[in-house]
């Protein structure tokens, strides 16, 4: 998804001191090709992305993020970090990631 990737881009410019990791298997290898230059890491996997993360931005309906726990993906992030949930797919999870001291913000459709 062409939006995904320019928010990214805009996340990027903002704070360019910051490590980008990206993570969505149906559009790698377009984002590559499209836009090269940009400094982004993209991961093989969602707990490769997850790992060690201060934001998480969920921008697209993944199963495969879905799928995981709450323990699973606040065991994988920095303690104090954000969990961003743009299609609100997490809502009814969000008192879990308050326990395992991950702010959730859901915002969007659910």
């Amino acid at each position: 998804n062409l939006m995904v990737f320019l928010f990214i881009r805009q996340l990027y410019l903002l704070t360019k001191n910051t490590h980008v990791k990206a993570y969505y298997p149906l559009a790698t290898k377009t984002a590559q090709s499209w836009f090269p230059q940009w400094n982004i890491e993209y991961t093989q996997s969602t707990q490769e992305a997850l790992k060690d993360s201060d934001i998480v931005m969920l921008l697209v309906e993944c199963k495969e993020f879905v799928s995981l726990s709450v323990s699973e993906i606040t065991g994988a992030m920095k303690k104090g970090g954000w969990f961003i949930d743009v299609r609100d797919q997490f809502a009814s999870k969000r008192k879990e990631f308050d326990q395992y001291g991950i702010h959730y913000i859901g915002v969007g459709i659910t």
